[in-house]
């Protein structure tokens, strides 16, 4: 997603119960009020995807890893699995842009999220993981800023990158 120069890519993940921030009863079926159809992010607080991604440190420009907890609303990020404290917290509802980087770090698996006060920059393991954070975090900051209904038509959907 990048709300400035146009919409990028929307998200992809599996249908289950009506389980976003808001919802309407629509005939047999709930329809998100953030996107106007039905999708699946959590109401509460609940875990969407967890897994380990490279980060690059705010003042010292190292790269240290990072498991990170994707949540409806933010990104939290921990020294290790199992970790009870975070080492930092990526507001989503602020996100401006989520997109690959690659070039910048010479990686393919390379991506940033933009903010208002900050860019973050993270590597994924792979290809594939790379693609499924992006499209979960992507998701998470379509619905987060409300910007789905404006942006893209109903029946656009996720498409990874070409190999």
């Amino acid at each position: 997603l990048d709300r400035g120069r146009g919409v990028q890519r929307e998200w992809e993940t599996p249908r289950t119960a009506p389980i976003c921030s808001g919802w309407s009863l629509v005939g047999e079926g709930y329809t998100c009020l953030g996107c106007r159809r039905a999708c699946d992010l959590p109401m509460d607080d609940s875990i969407i995807k967890e897994g380990y991604l490279t980060k690059q440190g705010k003042l010292v420009k190292t790269w240290r890893r990072r498991w990170c907890v994707l949540r409806p609303s933010s990104l939290a990020y921990y020294k290790s699995r199992g970790d009870t404290k975070e080492k930092g917290v990526i507001p989503l509802h602020e996100c401006s842009s989520v997109r690959r980087c690659e070039t910048r770090f010479n990686n393919a698996c390379a991506f940033e999220i933009v903010i208002p006060m900050r860019t973050y920059f993270l590597i994924a393991d792979d290809e594939e993981s790379v693609e499924e954070w992006l499209g979960k975090i992507g998701g998470v900051v379509l619905h987060a800023t409300r910007a789905v209904s404006e942006e893209l038509p109903d029946d656009y959907t996720y498409q990874p990158r070409p190999q």
